[in-house]
């Protein structure tokens, strides 16, 4: 096997010598060509930057790093092949992983490790076989795509799928049946059990009624108004013929005084009787009104799927 694959706790960096254990010593430079110093130089800070990328795991940018190095100089160090070849290989791209290993072979003269190289280059194959019958085997999908007015969320099963099922290429699931919920603020839920079957694509058109809202009218306590007017008015009309009863009685008057108290009494009762029953007609009136439906239409039942 290639050195750098010896030690899969830590991958080691890319380019190393087949005979040397992974260890983090830099890989060969590409040998010098004939282009200019300047392409040299450039060709060298790209492989030096693949190579730190490879260690940070960031592999994809690795390889952008060692192809740009290739471009710089010709006939570049066939490691640059085996480090591209490494990265592949991480990022479990195992085809694209064989042909840099291949090229490596054929463009480094007697390589030591050829015999590792191509026992890993068969590895390589196998796992992409045995990767490619695992996907044969899975449970067939169905692609699933949902109609909702602008501003829903979609929910399957729980989970939030808003953008994947409003994209165009939809949301691809296993066969089954799933439950759908589409929901948008002051509108009524559409819910329904969507039945997916393998291979087809299905579309769910939604729709959301708005929300049933009332809204209760009071009554403007009208009579609560008029009566507690009249009873203020009784009692100031009391409290009047009372000073006056008073005053007749200071001068002697008491006839004239009597008079003056028992009007002064009769609107008195009078005050205390229409503020009970203001009182009363408060809490009445207060109770009464009528409800009326503001917004909303019943929710019809929620269409199932239809096959496309």
């Amino acid at each position: 096997m290639p050195a750098a694959v010896r030690a899969q706790q830590e991958p080691p960096g890319p380019g190393q010598p087949p005979a040397t254990p992974p260890s983090p010593a830099q890989p060969e430079a590409p040998p010098p060509s004939p282009e200019s110093p300047d392409l040299i130089r450039q060709s060298r800070e790209h492989f030096d930057r693949g190579v730190r990328l490879y260690a940070a795991r960031q592999y994809r940018e690795a390889i952008r790093q060692f192809e740009l190095s290739a471009a710089r100089v010709r006939g570049s160090s066939p490691d640059l092949w085996y480090n591209i070849a490494r990265c592949y290989e991480q990022l479990g791209e195992y085809l694209a992983a064989v042909e840099h290993y291949e090229r490596y072979l054929r463009d480094r003269a007697d390589p030591p490790d050829a015999a590792a190289v191509q026992s890993q280059i068969q590895s390589l194959r196998a796992r992409h076989e045995a990767e490619r019958l695992a996907r044969q085997q899975r449970p067939e999908s169905a692609t699933l795509r949902v109609s909702t007015p602008r501003g829903s969320s979609v929910t399957i099963d729980g989970r939030d799928r808003t953008r994947a099922v409003a994209s165009d290429s939809g949301l691809v699931l296993g066969a089954g049946t799933y439950r759908l919920r589409v929901e948008r603020e002051g509108h009524v839920p559409f819910v329904a059990r969507v039945p997916l079957l393998a291979r087809q694509s299905f579309t769910a058109q939604s729709t959301l009624p708005h929300a049933t809202r009332y809204r209760t009218t009071r009554s403007s306590r009208l009579w609560t108004w008029i009566v507690g007017g009249l009873s203020v008015a009784s009692l100031g009309t009391a409290v009047y013929f009372g000073v006056d009863a008073s005053s007749e009685l200071s001068d002697g008057a008491r006839e004239t005084a009597r008079d003056r108290a028992a009007i002064s009494d009769a609107f008195l009762g009078g005050a205390v009787g229409l503020g009970v029953a203001a009182v009363f007609l408060w809490f009445a009136e207060g109770a009464s009104g009528e409800t009326e439906q503001v917004s909303g239409t019943p929710a019809p039942s929620p269409p199932a799927a239809a096959p496309r």
